[in-house]
C-alpha cells in the first residue's frame, strides 16, 4: 500500500509557519513601576535597583535626598504631589552617561551645587521641574544631544539660571522662566553648542546677559522674552544664529548685542534700553537685522561698528539720542527702515564710513533727518519731512542722491 502524498504546497506550511515566527517582533522588556517611599526608601535605592528597562519611579511629595544617575537607560522620574530635594550637598539631580532618561514634577531647593545637571547623556527630557536658591546653576548641561528641557522653573540661582555647554549638545529648550541669577551671570548661556531651539523662555532680572549665546552657532531663538537684564537682553558672540519675534524690556545697556558673523535678527522689539536698542560689535561681519522695533532708549537706536550689515524695515521711535548710527569700515545696505522722534538726528553716517547704501527710507520729526560724514555713499528715495533743523546735511565727498524728497533745502557742510 502506497504512503499517501502531502500535496506540495501543504510541504511549506512549516517553513512559513517558522519563517513567519522568526519575523515577528521580539516581546518588549516589561515596564517595572516603583514608588519612593513605598517599593524603595529613596530615590536613590530605586535608581540603583534599575538593572532592567523600562523603569518609572513614581516620588511621591514630602522631602527627598539628592539622586545621582549615571549609566542608566530608559528611566523615568515622576514627581507626584510636588516632591521636594532639600539642601543637598552638591547637584540635586545629576545625569551622566544616561540614555533615555526622563525627569518631571520634582522640585530642588538650597542645594550647595547645581539643581540640576546633565552631562555625557542623550534624549534627556527635564520637564515641569523648579529650582529655587541653589548654591549653583538652575540647570546645567554639557556634551548632551537630543535634549528637551520644559515648562521648568529656575529661580534665584547662585550662578546662571541654564548653563548650556558642549559641541554635542542640540535640542530644544521651550517655554521655561528664569527669574534672578547670582554673581554677575546670565540667566541662559551657551557655549560650543549648536542647533538648540529656544522657543518662548522668559528671563527676568538677570545680573549679565538675559540670553548670552556666547560661542553658539546655527542656534534659533524664537519668541523669547528678556525683562530688565543688567547688561544686555540678549546678546550673540557666535556665528549663524537666528533671533526672531523676541522682546526685551529695560535692559540695563543694550537691548540686543551682535558680536558674531552671519547672524540673523527679526521681528524683535526693544523697550527702553539704557544704551542700545541694537549693537553691532565692530568684529561682527555679515549680520542682516529686519523688522525689528526699537522703541525708547537713552542712546542711540542702532549703533552699527561693523562692517557690511544690512538694515532692512526696521523702525526706531523715540530714542534720547540718533535713530541709527552707521560706523565701521562701511558696507552697509539700509533699506526702507523708518526712524522718528529721536532726540538726536534720524540717521548719522560717520567720517571713515564709506561706500554704503541707504534706500528708500523715512526719518521724521528727529533734530536732524540724514548726516552724512562718510564718503561715497548712495542715497536713493529717501524721504525727510518735519524734522527740527535740517533734512539732510552732507559733510562727506561722493555722495550720490537720487529720487529723495526732503522737506528743506539741502545743506552742505
Amino acid at each position: 500500500m502506497s504512503a499517501t502524498r502531502l500535496p506540495r504546497n501543504s510541504r511549506l506550511v512549516p517553513i512559513l509557519a517558522m519563517l513567519a515566527a522568526l519575523a515577528l517582533p521580539r516581546a518588549a522588556a516589561a515596564q517595572l513601576t516603583y514608588v519612593v517611599p513605598g517599593t524603595h526608601d529613596t530615590i536613590q535605592d530605586a535608581v540603583d535597583a534599575t538593572a532592567e528597562s523600562p523603569v518609572i519611579i513614581m516620588v511621591v511629595g514630602g522631602v527627598h535626598d539628592a539622586v545621582a544617575l549615571s549609566d542608566v537607560t530608559d528611566v523615568s522620574i515622576i514627581g507626584q504631589g510636588s516632591p521636594i530635594i532639600l539642601g543637598a550637598v552638591g547637584d540635586a539631580i545629576s545625569l551622566t552617561n544616561c540614555t533615555d532618561v526622563s525627569v518631571s514634577g520634582m522640585l530642588v531647593t538650597q542645594p550647595t551645587g547645581d539643581g540640576i545637571s546633565v552631562t555625557d547623556s542623550v534624549g534627556t527630557v527635564i520637564e515641569k521641574c523648579a529650582t529655587t536658591l541653589t548654591g549653583g546653576a538652575g540647570l546645567r548641561v554639557h556634551d548632551s544631544p537630543d535634549l528637551i528641557v520644559q515648562r521648568c522653573e529656575f529661580i534665584a540661582s547662585g550662578t546662571d539660571g541654564m548653563a548650556i555647554d558642549g559641541s554635542e549638545t542640540y535640542g530644544l529648550i521651550a517655554r521655561n522662566d528664569v527669574l534672578g541669577t547670582g554673581g554677575i551671570t546670565d540667566g541662559i548661556v551657551v557655549d560650543d553648542a549648536r542647533g538648540i531651539t529656544f522657543d518662548r523662555n522668559t528671563v527676568r532680572a538677570a545680573t549679565r546677559h538675559g540670553i548670552n549665546l556666547r560661542t553658539a552657532s546655527h542656534c534659533r531663538l524664537v519668541g523669547n522674552r528678556v525683562d530688565i537684564a543688567l547688561v544686555s537682553g540678549i546678546r550673540v558672540d557666535g556665528n549663524n544664529n537666528l533671533v526672531e519675534k523676541s522682546r526685551i524690556t529695560d535692559a540695563g545697556n543694550r537691548g540686543i548685542d551682535v558680536r558674531g558673523t552671519g547672524n540673523v535678527v527679526t521681528r524683535n522689539r526693544i523697550d527702553n534700553a539704557t544704551s542700545f536698542g541694537i549693537y553691532v560689535d565692530a568684529l561682527a561681519l555679515g549680520n542682516a537685522f529686519t523688522f525689528n522695533a526699537v522703541i525708547g532708549g537713552l542712546l542711540d537706536g542702532i549703533r552699527v561698528d561693523a562692517s557690511g550689515t544690512t538694515l532692512t524695515g526696521n523702525n526706531v521711535v523715540g530714542v534720547a539720542r540718533n535713530g541709527i548710527v552707521l560706523a565701521g569700515v562701511g558696507l552697509h545696505i539700509v533699506e526702507r527702515n523708518a526712524v522718528s522722534k529721536a532726540l538726536g538726528d534720524a540717521m548719522v553716517i560717520t567720517d571713515g564710513t564709506s561706500n554704503s547704501m541707504l534706500i528708500a527710507n523715512k526719518v521724521s520729526k528727529c533734530d536732524r533727518g540724514l548726516v552724512v560724514s562718510g564718503d561715497d555713499t548712495f542715497i536713493s528715495r529717501m524721504k525727510g519731512s518735519g524734522n527740527l533743523k535740517q533734512d539732510f546735511v552732507d559733510a562727506a565727498d561722493g555722495t550720490t542722491v537720487m529720487a529723495s524728497k526732503f522737506g528743506v533745502a539741502l545743506i552742505f557742510e
